[in-house]
């Protein structure tokens, strides 16, 4: 490194160090991120480095809230603790960053870190959801669909699963298909569910691939076709489905050889 860049780096140092001791938000966040590399004024200093985001974070500032979220939920720099992720979480959830919302949503539907609260879950899923969450939208569905904390509404929910299906989410879609194939909150709509259980098979979702296998084994929507059913079940079981491996159990003797999928 030159002189005059070692200069201009010490010229800034010593800057830097006056406006955290001034606790200016910005300046403290930047000495923390140089604690925690060491890549820019100094030694890396990881206790340091935190103790900086705890402040910067104690004053709103959201880059270091997000930095407080992951260390305290991992363990990664901090030791795991959940309640202090579950305070920081919603300081940034009510700064409007989504993930926290979603994040802290799902806390309170758990009770982690903080008590199980089932409507402080549906407030916060519903703000990362009305953002575009596919998550949330997924799981504030499961609430209206089952009543969980709130009145059930079947349109809502599948309003909030056409979202998420929508932007590709596998599991929406799939109970896109289920509700759309009994007209739960919807419109019965066989052509659409289907469509919507293929999207989520070629995502590997299990209890899609579920679903079409136990289509063409009853021959129920589509045509009856014992082959195709065992690949979709085949599918299934590899990605862990219990009902898949218990099918393949009971279809292994009632198929015919000339019936059984080529590998």
């Amino acid at each position: 490194m030159g002189d005059g860049v070692k200069a201009d780096l010490n010229e800034s140092l010593k800057w830097l160090l006056k406006a955290v001791k001034s606790d200016f938000p910005q300046a403290l966040l930047a000495m923390a991120d140089s604690y925690l590399t060491g890549q820019r004024y100094g030694e890396k200093n990881v206790p340091e480095a935190y103790a900086l985001f705890v402040k910067a974070a104690d004053m709103g500032v959201l880059e270091a809230q997000r930095q407080l979220i992951y260390a305290y939920g991992s363990g990664d720099g901090l030791e795991k603790d959940p309640v202090k992720e579950a305070k920081y979480c919603k300081m940034a959830a009510d700064q409007g960053f989504r993930p926290a919302q979603f994040q802290l949503g799902s806390m309170f539907y758990k009770g982690i870190g903080t008590e199980k609260d089932l409507v402080l879950a549906e407030k916060y899923f519903k703000l990362a959801a009305d953002q575009g969450d596919p998550n949330a939208q997924v799981d504030l569905g499961m609430m209206y669909h089952y009543g969980q904390g709130v009145e059930r509404d079947l349109p809502l929910a599948a309003r909030y699963w056409r979202l998420a299906a929508d932007q590709g989410h596998p599991q929406a879609q799939h109970n896109m298909a289920e509700v759309l194939s009994r007209g739960l909150g919807v419109p019965m709509d066989i052509d659409k569910a289907l469509e919507y259980w293929h999207l989520a098979a070629d995502q590997g979702n299990r209890m899609a691939l579920c679903a079409l296998g136990n289509a063409h084994e009853t021959g129920l929507w589509v045509r009856k076709d014992l082959s195709l059913a065992v690949q979709y079940y085949e599918r299934a079981a590899k990605n862990g489905s219990e009902e898949a491996k218990e099918k393949l159990k009971e279809l292994a003797d009632s198929i015919e050889p000339s019936q059984r999928p080529l590998h």
